[in-house]
């Protein structure tokens, strides 16, 4: 979960997650939704919204999988009400989870900065006295 948030939102939001990735799986047969992890949930103070963060696999559509989830928004919803039980049943929105991009952006940085430090170490040939 992003934020500051109570541990029973957590808790609460680690069920709805849970069941929804089940559901997803078992229930939906939208051929729109591509091969995904639902990674997260946020709920809002009042539990009223549920934000969910999808990381679509690489090689899908991962806006196309975003869109067919948030249309079937009202159906995954009743069928988690069928699952949980709370007074108030969290309205779902489906958004892009950016972490696994921003780990392989940081990644990519860090092996960039290996490189160079490496090169500083060990310049090539031309930094390397001849012997005789």
């Amino acid at each position: 979960m992003r934020g500051r948030a109570t541990k029973r939102a957590v808790r609460v939001g680690d069920q709805i997650q849970r069941e929804l990735a089940a559901i997803v799986i078992r229930d939906l047969a939208d051929p729109a939704v591509g091969p995904a992890t639902l990674s997260g949930v946020d709920l809002s103070p009042d539990f009223r919204q549920a934000k969910v963060y999808v990381t679509p696999a690489r090689n899908s559509n991962g806006q196309s999988t975003l869109r067919a989830l948030n249309r079937a928004a009202g159906f995954l919803r009743k069928r988690l009400g069928a699952r949980i039980h709370l007074k108030v049943l969290p309205r779902l929105r489906f958004v892009y989870d950016p972490t696994l991009d921003e780990a392989q952006r940081i990644s990519a940085l860090l092996e960039e900065a290996r490189s160079r430090d490496e090169e500083r170490a060990n310049p090539g040939e031309e930094g390397l006295p001849h012997e005789s």
